[in-house]
């Protein structure tokens, strides 16, 4: 009996010691940590930029045409060459012109012999009538005597004035025939280059006819349509770009129209280009940038690290204590995959990559510390 009871104390003993054993293999686990990938945000130059299309124009055209009737005889120019200012480049046959000179220059020295002539008669006549008039006044001569001679000056001072205006319409009719046989010329006002061609040699041509079309292509217009948005942004000192593929090159504002076109609801601004080298054309389509603004240094913030709750835009900051704090931020400028903030934020470690365990309030461990 004794030896039954010995033994259930040393069972008894044994799992005491066994439960007491467990215990003290029980380990207490303390919260997660949460890690964080920090950084401090750099500032950078932005500027607030607006993209445009715009076709471009010459920086001069004119188009000539015949001023008088004739058959087309000289054609010099073809499209795309090059022409000096005043050059001819093209003739109307001349022989009737010079026909017209000849008889108005004929005219105009017969009308001249003619006044030269009315005047010798003139002055005749006047002489005759200074004496008549004494002798009548000394009652030498009758009445009619002295109103033969009055009516012989004036007969005379007409025919006079008629032979002056004789001789003026006569020389305007030489400048009408000299102007016609110079316009049998057509040149050029401008230096540039064919840009069309409308007659051939051979053809009949009238008043109004279109022979050639000339630009000056040296220097080009870029031609925007600008919204009430931007206008009151432009002015000559906006620093632009045009872009045609690779071909890149700054441009001026030169005209901007204040009245709006109500048919687009845009403004019409002319941008300058220069294009000596002649890699622009007339026609093209280009990429216009205008900074509207000077440029500005900013904190940039990498769009991927943005939130949003509706209208409003904030980023995740840690405090000293490494507690996660909501930044609201004030978007300025945009630039691809940035944004550039009002916000100063020298000093302030910013959370650099947004993971789900990373609110606001929450204590984090930067990454690579322990």
């Amino acid at each position: 009996m004794k030896k039954i009871i010995s033994l259930m104390l040393l069972i008894i003993l044994a799992t005491g010691c066994s439960k007491e054993g467990s215990k003290d293999e029980i380990k207490v686990e303390g919260p997660k940590k949460i890690y964080a990938e920090v950084g401090m945000l750099e500032k950078e130059e932005f500027i607030n930029k607006a993209n445009f299309s715009a076709k471009l124009e010459p920086y001069e055209k004119v188009t000539l045409n015949a001023k008088v009737s004739g058959d087309l005889e000289l054609m010099k120019k073809d499209i795309g060459d090059s022409v000096k200012v005043d050059e001819t480049i093209a003739k109307i046959e001349e022989v009737n012109f010079s026909i017209a000179h000849k008889i108005a220059k004929s005219s105009v020295n017969s009308a001249v012999n003619g006044m030269k002539s009315s005047k010798i008669s003139l002055d005749k006549a006047k002489i005759d009538f200074d004496r008549d008039r004494k002798l009548y006044e000394e009652e030498i001569i009758s009445k009619d005597a002295f109103e033969r001679s009055e009516n012989s000056y004036e007969l005379a001072k007409n025919n006079y004035a008629t032979a002056v205006t004789g001789v003026e319409s006569a020389k305007n009719n030489l400048r009408l025939a000299d102007e016609n046989w110079a316009n049998a010329y057509i040149k050029s006002p401008i230096a540039g280059k064919i840009s069309y061609k409308g007659a051939s040699v051979g053809e009949s041509l009238n008043p109004g006819m279109k022979v050639y079309e000339v630009i000056d292509d040296t220097k080009l217009y870029a031609v925007l349509g600008v919204t009430d948005k931007y206008i009151n942004m432009l002015s000559e000192k906006s620093v632009v770009v045009c872009r045609f593929g690779n071909i890149a090159k700054a441009g001026k504002v030169t005209n901007i129209n204040p009245v709006m076109n109500e048919s687009n609801g845009t403004y019409e601004v002319k941008v300058l280009i220069d294009n000596e080298d002649g890699l622009l054309k007339s026609g093209m389509l280009v990429d216009v940038k205008i900074n509207l603004e000077k440029p500005q240094m900013l904190y940039s913030v990498p769009k991927d690290i943005v939130l949003f709750e509706g209208e409003s835009k904030y980023i995740f900051t840690v405090l000293k204590d490494r507690t996660v704090k909501r930044t609201d931020i004030t978007v300025k400028y945009e630039n691809g995959e940035k944004f550039g903030i009002l916000e100063e934020l020298e000093g302030i470690n910013v959370i650099k990559k947004l993971d789900p365990k990373i609110k606001e309030n929450v204590k984090v461990t930067f990454e690579n510390e322990e």
